[in-house]
Formats: C-alpha cells, structure tokens, sequence
C-alpha cells in the first residue's frame, strides 16, 4: 500500500536455495559430467534411497531397468517409467535437457500416481488388443490364399479383388505390429534379443524378400555387401525389420523405372557397419527430410501393399537404431531421390549414445 513503511528488520531471512529444494515433492538429483551423483534432494533420496552421492547413476539405473530404456533416460534425454529400487513402484524419470553451470546434468524423478499393476494392464490390452485383430486378419489371408489356389478358374475381376484382399490383409498385420511396438517402446518396454550377427547376411536376405514385389512394380533392386563385415551386437529381427522398412519406403513413394539400391559395408574410422538405402526417386516432400521420421507423417501417395501409410515406418525405424546405439542420417532432394543410412557400431558395449530425441 502506498505510503506504507515497512521495517525489514521484522522480515524473517529468505530460505537458501538448498532448503527450498529440499521442500519440493518431486526428487532432484544432480550429476556430474560423468554421470556421477553430487546431490539429491531430500525426496530424491526417500523415492530412490540407493543413490549414494560419489557414485555414477548408471550401474543403479542398470540394475533397475531395460539397458535401452535407461539410454533412452540418460542420453535421448526422454521421460521413462521405472522403479528406484528393487521391487519398488514405477516412477517418472526426465532428465533436464539444459546442463548446468559447469556442464553438471539435473536428474528429476517423482511419483505418477499410477500403480504397477495399472502400467501392466495397459501393456496386456495393447497386447490382447493386436492379438484380437490379427486373428481375424489371419483367417482373411487363410482364405485368401484358397482362393489363390483357384486363379485359372478366376475372370479378371475376381483375381483383382483377390489380390486387394491380399495386399490390404498383409498392410493391416504389418500396421498392427508396428502400432503395438511404436506403444511398448512410448512405455519404454521393448527390449533388444541381443547376439552376434551378421549384418551383411541380414541386410541381403531383407533386401532379397522384397524383390520380386520390387520387381512387379517396374522398380530395380541392386544389392551389395562389402567382404568381411565383422559381426555386430544386435537383434537380428529388429535389423532385418530395419532394413525391411527402409527399402519397403523406397518401394512405396517411387514410380516404376526407378533404381533402388541396398548396401552393406564396414566404416573401420568409424568404427560402424554402415548400411544404405537409396533410390532415384521424387525426393521425400518436406523441407526437412527429418521430418519423415516423425510418427504419423507419411511421405504422400504410396502402395498400400508396401507400408504402412500412418508413417509409423521409418519412425519405428529410428527407435529402433537408437536402441543399439546407432545413428541414422537421411539425405533428399526434389527429383533427385532419397538416401537413408543406418550406422551401427561395432562395439555396442563401448558406444555411447549421442543425445538426439527421439521421433515424435
């Protein structure tokens, strides 16, 4: 009010920083550079009291939860669900994506308020829910395929509406199960089968399942892999399912005539396996050739047979190239075609992931 003294003699001194933090809800951890603990707030320490300051956070978050969530957690810099001790409930884990002074990191944690037990029952929907769809989606293709055994004894029509039935049964198998994985992955649950594999043999034999579609369509496929590729850690699905979307794009948003090309080769400097797809096609239509791998953003007209047109595709692809530690670069421009390139390192154990978020 104006006019109105005030002795500030009489105001009770401010709190410092520490006490006003040491008041909040939600758990505040600071890290070093190296990822080591400096400090956690007084609920940082009651939500996880296995943090010891000294220590590096990895080995405790490690022995808690999936190695890729905890990548996701410490490097992507995105918010995962996970217990702070043993047999504990799930909390939310962000870590601030500006550093502090000195290049310190700012860890936060704090309770969602939802139970474990409602986390697993989302998952065992999904789960129920792509199971309920692909029974009838499999029947469908069943039945398909009887019809197939008839095509002399078909007009043109009926072989037409067969092949339809055919293309679209397998784009709505192909769209549930990449839903299903782009849902487990948001809940940070979709853990590599890691073991040695030959990224040369893996990337011929998804190329080479594609070809006589590739083929049919007027397109042609050149495939090469380099000698002596040395075997990498990974999960010899998820990479064939890797390589398979890439070339299924290329496939999907070029005309007939164009010329699609899969390699395969070792990058010593880099210590990487570094494998390519690219075509001469029309060039992905965004100004941001990024942008494809957001989810949900699909790259124009396309077969309906060859992907999924919620461009769930490529950004279920970037997933999962985060997930073994890699890097994927794109490259397009109008006329001129597309080039996607996945690079995997050659020691996983050793790669630290480069802090890039995630597609949205």
């Amino acid at each position: 009010m104006a006019g109105t003294e005030v002795d500030i003699g009489e105001v009770p001194p401010a709190a410092t920083a520490l006490e006003v933090l040491n008041t909040q809800v939600g758990g505040m951890i600071v890290l070093s550079p190296d990822l080591e603990v400096i400090w956690g707030n007084s609920a940082a320490k009651s939500l996880a009291p296995d943090l010891t300051p000294g220590e590096p956070i990895r080995p405790l978050l490690d022995r808690l939860s999936e190695e890729q969530k905890v990548d996701r957690l410490l490097f992507n810099r995105e918010r995962v669900l996970a217990p702070a001790e043993r047999g504990g409930p799930d909390l939310y884990w962000l870590m601030h994506p500006q550093e502090l002074d000195g290049g310190n990191l700012l860890l936060y944690l704090w309770d969602p308020d939802i139970s474990e037990d409602m986390h697993e029952r989302r998952v065992a929907f999904l789960a129920g829910a792509a199971h309920e769809i692909r029974s009838p989606l499999t029947a469908i293709v069943g039945f398909a395929e009887i019809l197939g055994e008839e095509r002399d004894n078909l007009n043109e029509a009926q072989l037409e509406a067969l092949t339809m039935i055919e293309q679209n049964a397998h784009y709505l198998n192909r769209l549930v199960g990449d839903v299903f994985d782009m849902t487990r992955n948001s809940f940070g649950e979709l853990p590599l089968d890691l073991d040695r594999v030959e990224a040369g043999q893996v990337t011929s034999d998804a190329a080479r399942s594609l070809e006589p579609a590739i083929s049919k369509k007027g397109q042609t496929l050149v495939l090469e892999v380099g000698e002596d590729i040395p075997s990498i850690e990974a999960d010899r699905g998820r990479l064939h399912q890797m390589v398979t979307n890439l070339v299924r794009n290329a496939y999907a948003h070029c005309p007939e005539g164009t010329r699609i090309e899969v390699s395969c080769q070792t990058d010593p400097e880099a210590g990487e396996v570094m494998i390519t797809v690219s075509d001469d096609g029309p060039g992905m239509p965004f100004d941001d050739p990024g942008e494809a791998f957001r989810s949900f953003r699909s790259g124009g007209p396309q077969d309906p047979a060859a992907m999924s047109g919620a461009g769930i595709g490529l950004s279920m692809t970037k997933r999962l190239v985060q997930l073994h530690r890699g890097r994927i670069l794109v490259s397009s421009a109008k006329d001129r075609g597309t080039r996607i390139e996945i690079r995997l390192p050659l020691d996983r154990a050793a790669a630290r992931p480069s802090y890039e978020p995630g597609p949205a």
